[in-house]
Order: structure tokens, then C-alpha cells, then sequence
């Protein structure tokens, strides 16, 4: 194969992986959405553990330790999604239902409104 060749082959791999990335992080995305609903905190070192676990499992012997950097890599961009996520949706709520201050309530006279 040339080098032309085993580039074409690499490009077509690396779209196909930003594809499943980009499924990932809306998945991950979904994560911290139901963890805010339970009230769990986004970083859950047991999980990813198991993650990593099973990364080494299925690359086996040769690229394994280099894959499970690319994982914890991936593990740590998803926690920063999940904390923006979170971090929009509170932002979003506060601007939906802004907090008054005492200095910003009215009072009405009994009978108004």
C-alpha cells in the first residue's frame, strides 16, 4: 500500500470515529441530564474504572496503554460537557425565572390585580 493509500484509509477511520465521538458526547450529554435529575454528582471514578477495564480488555496486547490514554481523554472532555451542561441549564433557568431581589418587589394594595 502507499502512503497516499494508507492515508486515504486512516482519513476514512478518523470520520467514522468523529461519527461515534459525536454520538458519544450527545449520549454523554443525556448522562448529565438524568444525573441532575437523580442529583448524582458527574464524576463516578468506580464507572469510569470499569471503562478503562473493559478498553484494555478489547484492545488486548500492543496498543492498549496508548487507547486507554485516548479513553481517559474522552472520559475527561465528557465530565467538562456534563458540568457545562449542567451549567447551561442553570443558566437558562435563572434567566427563564430571575431571582428578585428585595429591592426589586412591588407592592400591590389589596384589591389589585
Amino acid at each position: 500500500m502507499t502512503l497516499d493509500e494508507t492515508r486515504s484509509k486512516i482519513d476514512e477511520i478518523d470520520r467514522k470515529l468523529i461519527l461515534l465521538i459525536k454520538k458519544r458526547m450527545e449520549y454523554s450529554s443525556e448522562v448529565a441530564r438524568i444525573k441532575k435529575a437523580e442529583g448524582l454528582p458527574i464524576y463516578h471514578a468506580e464507572r469510569e474504572q470499569q471503562i478503562l477495564d473493559r478498553v484494555k480488555q478489547i484492545a488486548g496486547e500492543g496498543y492498549s496503554d496508548y487507547i486507554i490514554d485516548i479513553y481517559r481523554n474522552i472520559m475527561a472532555i465528557s465530565r467538562v460537557l456534563q458540568n457545562d451542561e449542567l451549567t447551561t441549564s442553570q443558566s437558562e433557568q435563572l434567566s427563564a425565572n430571575p431571582i428578585t431581589t428585595p429591592n426589586e418587589i412591588v407592592s400591590h394594595p389589596l384589591g389589585d390585580g
